[in-house]
């Protein structure tokens, strides 16, 4: 899984597990499943991330948007991510890799799609 310098924006009140990063121009709320030290806003740490999908239950479609995209559903933890499926590979701005996405989506492989996660997890390094 590949490493990103993330910049703690926002640490939730009521949810001390939500977190919002800036990583790589993007600006996104999180799910903090590990959180190994204490954080501060607007420090930059090391941390992997990648989609968290209930029971491995994808909603994929194919997409026509063209840039790669995180988008919000709602107040939540849930994104609609968009972008283009390599191999294991979602390459959306960050990278996330998966072997499920090329066993059961194989057919969508070379393609632009959109994949709905509950969440984001990130993990601090």
């Amino acid at each position: 899984m590949k490493k990103y310098d993330a910049r703690v924006q926002f640490i939730g009140e009521t949810i001390e597990e939500e977190v919002v990063l800036l990583i790589d121009g993007y600006e996104l709320t999180c799910f903090a499943s590990v959180l190994p030290y204490f954080i501060e806003i607007g420090c930059q740490y090391p941390v992997t991330i990648s989609p968290f999908l209930i029971d491995d239950d994808y909603e994929i479609e194919e997409a026509s948007a063209s840039a790669p995209a995180f988008e919000k559903c709602g107040d939540g933890f849930q994104y609609w991510i968009t972008g283009q499926l390599n191999g294991v590979v979602l390459e959306c701005g960050l990278e996330f890799e998966d072997q499920l996405l090329l066993w059961d989506y194989g057919d969508l492989n070379g393609k632009r799609i959109r994949l709905k996660a509950d969440r984001l997890d990130v993990e601090f390094h």
